[in-house]
């Protein structure tokens, strides 16, 4: 069954989940850990839900970050959530990135002084993850300005974002044989939340458009 489709390339379940595997191993090379967190900068791509699985797994949290702003209100807020890797789409002005960050991945393309996503997850072993990771645990940390002043960081737990998935399909009659297009930008929850996450829960297919 495939799960997700991006572009020109498509993977079921069971491929799916071990590039998620290896990611996670590969995040863990490089030194993230439980409670530490996992910046994305960039449009959609499959690679976020790669990305926000493999964090899962290690127990850390993915902060989306709206890559539409300027490059220092983009810095204040990786500066805020002091991410140990940064995942980027594409290149952009190079201020808007903290010194601070240990770690740069470039998703789609390659960057001075960045990894390569498809390189990192090739290189990476497929051995299970063995880590205790509580519903209570941070899971997705976007980042929203409500109506006044400077984006501030939510804080999804893994029961935020599950929980939110089975309230959804109570009055959604979502079935594994449905597909669905992520149209909404992955960094607002409801890029995730309304049809992306629910129709991954049920063992449907997700389609990610780019360039949102």
């Amino acid at each position: 069954i495939v799960a997700l489709i991006g572009g020109d390339r498509s993977f079921t379940y069971a491929e799916l989940a071990g590039r998620i595997r290896r990611l996670a191993n590969g995040l863990r090379k490089l030194g993230v850990a439980h409670g530490d967190r996992v910046a994305w900068l960039g449009p959609n791509h499959p690679a976020f839900l790669e990305s926000l699985f493999a964090s899962g797994l290690l127990g850390a949290s993915l902060a989306p970050v709206n890559h539409r702003l300027e490059a220092s209100e983009i810095r204040s807020i990786l500066q805020n959530v002091e991410p140990t890797v940064v995942f980027e789409h594409v290149a952009r002005d190079p201020t808007s990135v903290p010194p601070s960050v240990r770690h740069r991945i470039a998703v789609a393309g390659s960057m001075d002084g960045a990894l390569g996503f498809e390189a990192l997850v090739a290189d990476s072993p497929d051995d299970p993850i063995e880590a205790s990771v509580g519903m209570d645990d941070l899971c997705l940390l976007p980042h929203s300005s409500g109506t006044t002043g400077p984006p501030k960081g939510i804080m999804l737990t893994h029961a935020n974002v599950t929980w939110n998935v089975v309230n959804f399909l109570t009055c959604a009659d979502f079935r594994s044989d449905d597909v669905t297009i992520a149209i909404a930008p992955f960094f607002r929850v409801g890029g995730t939340g309304v049809n992306v996450l629910p129709v991954l829960f049920v063992g449907g297919t997700v389609v990610v458009a780019s360039d949102l």
